[in-house]
């Protein structure tokens, strides 16, 4: 942190870096209050199926792909340090409300702005609500927007060491979620931008390379990110458990009530069939992958022969290329359904506790987080739930946003444009590859809305466009 003053101060005027250190030290109170706040709320941390899952893989140091392994994998180093859930949720609050202070410390000079953003961020309750819980999900969108404060520290400060920091954050965010990747191209075109204004300045003549040299930047990021990921895994020894195939068999079975007969590959349905039409009407539900493997009494399969799951594949491919019609409606269905424009809502937004378990990980309530409980459970009812909690929403604000950002391209640069359009490259895939109908699939597309409705009220957008002439 002095070092980053010391740069910044040789960046800047004296008064200037008199300001920026004020409005540093309100955004540092005002987001170190919110961090005990939630810590004290969530401590020692949300959990469900999946966060248990991947605790035990944590505490047994044995791991699988079907969640991406690196989350597991942080975890068993925190639990050095603390048990159970309590020190990854550290880390993750730490990073959120920091995110946060960096994006109010640099956006807005006025205290009360200051306070503003990062309170009516983090405790928006689409976002609070979600804050604590051990998801990946969540844990992809924190550090995907710790990435960015990195990034407009780097630029509006010309700090070079922030945007290196910027990375690893990136890093984390694109590793610990499958669907990640996409998302982060605009983030990492940003950082090839900031790159090229860092390390090639007043060098205008040469605009069309230095914009081959921002995507040549971000493409090779990208390609070493995959890379790191790959030999992670490897020197982890991974078991793969092909997660794509939870993907493959949610078609098979909606496909098959489409054409209302029994569709599937034939190795399953000799080997764990025969499958009935009545057995395909039980397991299909629009609202959730889960039926197809843990209903009764027939169930989808795990797969986790290589050499089944090539054929899986292959059988897939045929089955999208004969039935592309059947295919899209019910990919189309589950879309819709995802995004809660279905009659029935999806269930609850959010979980407030531990599921219970065997691993000695309990939640006690007390009277101050019940309170806190019933206020945020107020955001669930009076008929707002469909909006606060829903994914349509989101991807039409998203949408406006992105208009917005196009229309008022010259007056506030490409950062809000490339910002939003992370939103938009998450939720448009999901068409393709959704497997429930959950919030917590919407959170970063949120978030980073929210980050986006922040940069178009500060005097300071156009100052974080590396593309500035």
């Amino acid at each position: 942190m002095k070092r980053l003053f010391k740069i910044s101060a040789q960046s800047m005027d004296s008064g200037e870096f008199i300001k920026f250190k004020k409005t540093t030290f309100y955004s540092a109170i005002i987001g170190f209050f919110c961090f005990v706040i939630s810590f004290y709320y969530f401590f020692p941390g949300f959990m469900s199926v999946d966060s248990l899952n991947q605790y035990i893989q944590a505490v047994n140091n044995q791991y699988g792909d079907w969640h991406p392994p690196i989350m597991s994998w942080v975890w068993r180093v925190l639990l050095k340090f603390s048990a159970g859930p309590s020190g990854l949720l550290f880390f993750q609050l730490t990073a959120f409300w920091s995110a946060l202070s960096i994006f109010a410390a640099l956006l807005f000079r006025k205290p009360l702005h200051i306070a503003l953003l990062i309170c009516g961020i983090g405790f928006f309750p689409p976002i609070f609500t979600h804050i604590g819980i051990i998801w990946k999900d969540v844990e992809m969108a924190i550090g995907f927007a710790l990435s960015i404060g990195f990034l407009f520290l780097a630029i509006l400060k010309q700090n070079k060491l922030c945007l290196w920091t910027s990375l690893i954050p990136l890093f984390y965010g694109f590793s610990v979620r499958h669907n990640a990747p996409p998302s982060s191209i605009p983030i990492l075109i940003f950082i090839g931008g900031v790159f090229t204004k860092l390390y090639f300045p007043q060098n205008s003549r040469k605009k069309n390379l230095k914009n081959i040299a921002t995507l040549g930047v971000a493409a090779v990021i990208f390609i070493g990110f995959k890379t790191i990921n790959n030999l992670h895994q490897k020197f982890t020894r991974v078991n793969h458990n092909y997660p794509v195939q939870q993907i493959w068999a949610y078609d098979f079975i909606g496909v098959s009530s489409q054409l209302k007969t029994v569709i599937l590959p034939d190795f399953i349905n000799k080997k764990y069939g025969p499958y009935q039409q009545s057995d395909i009407f039980k397991m299909y539900s629009p609202f959730s992958i889960v039926e197809i493997y843990n209903g009764s009494p027939k169930r989808m399969p795990y797969i986790y022969d290589k050499n089944e799951i090539d054929t899986y594949c292959k059988d897939w491919i045929k089955m999208v290329t004969t039935h592309p019609k059947e295919y899209l409606l019910h990919r189309l269905r589950l879309w819709t359904t995802m995004l809660e424009l279905d009659r029935q809502f999806c269930g609850a937004p959010f979980i407030a506790g531990i599921l219970p378990n065997d691993k000695n990980i309990v939640y006690e309530q007390t009277k101050v987080r019940t309170w806190i409980k019933k206020t945020y459970d107020l955001s669930t009812s009076f008929g707002v739930k469909r909006i606060l909690y829903g994914g349509w929403f989101y991807l039409t604000l998203n949408i406006f946003l992105l208009a917005f950002s196009i229309v008022f391209l010259k007056k506030n640069g490409w950062v809000p444009l490339l910002l939003v359009s992370c939103g938009l490259l998450y939720e448009l895939p999901y068409l393709f590859v959704t497997t429930a109908c959950d919030f917590r699939m919407h959170w970063w597309t949120a978030l980073v809305n929210m980050i986006c409705i922040a940069l178009l009220f500060s005097k300071q957008t156009r100052d974080l466009d590396p593309w500035k002439t």
